[in-house]
């Protein structure tokens, strides 16, 4: 978030600021999300041993905020990554309306959760 609102204001674009930190934040918690579900389905599937705290706490927050039935827990946050992908490509679209990155920037949070998720041979 801070990253990409001094990037806007360095650009002289004070007045995109805010929508810049937006934009990061939610590119930034997309990852973050993806890389724990990385993490808990490598600890699911005995790649991994053990879970550390803030991998118990993805867990928790899954399991407390998407309330996925049996089976459901990977769907259940792949959806919730959709919507946060989708809104950082909406917020992509509005900072980047002109200029050269404007077909770039949108799918810029795609490209970067699903390099991740492609760990364990998923996309969103």
């Amino acid at each position: 978030g801070l990253a990409s609102a001094l990037g806007a204001i360095a650009a002289t674009r004070p007045e995109t600021a805010e929508d810049a930190y937006r934009f990061g934040e939610l590119v930034g918690v997309s990852y973050q999300i993806a890389d724990d579900l990385v993490d808990y389905l490598s600890y699911v599937n005995g790649i991994k041993k053990k879970l550390d705290p803030a991998e118990r706490s993805f867990e928790a927050w899954a399991k407390t905020t998407l309330s996925p039935n049996n089976g459901e827990f990977t769907n259940k946050v792949l959806s919730y990554l959709r919507e946060k992908v989708a809104e950082a490509s909406a917020e992509a679209s509005r900072l980047f309306s002109e200029g050269p990155l404007k077909d770039v920037m949108p799918e810029l949070p795609r490209f970067f959760v699903n390099s991740m998720l492609l760990q364990m041979k998923l996309s969103i």
